[in-house]
């Protein structure tokens, strides 16, 4: 998957609005098999958009078939 401008609303066929918006992305990634693969955590966050909007986050969990 390639990157894209989450503002081009041409990239992804839909509008947005800033209810929707989210400017920090945690993602906790588990493996289903215990012991396999230690829980791994991942944060991207756009700063010029925190500083700008406020902080809008989300966190995600996702479970790994490893």
């Amino acid at each position: 998957m390639g990157e894209f401008d989450i503002t081009d609303k041409k990239a992804h066929g839909i509008g947005y609005h800033i209810e929707n918006m989210r400017n920090r992305i945690t993602a906790a990634v588990t493996s289903k098999t215990s012991g396999n693969m230690p829980t791994m955590q991942y944060t991207v966050s756009d700063d010029a958009n925190i500083a700008k909007y406020g902080l809008l986050a989300k966190n995600c969990s996702v479970n790994s078939i490893m």
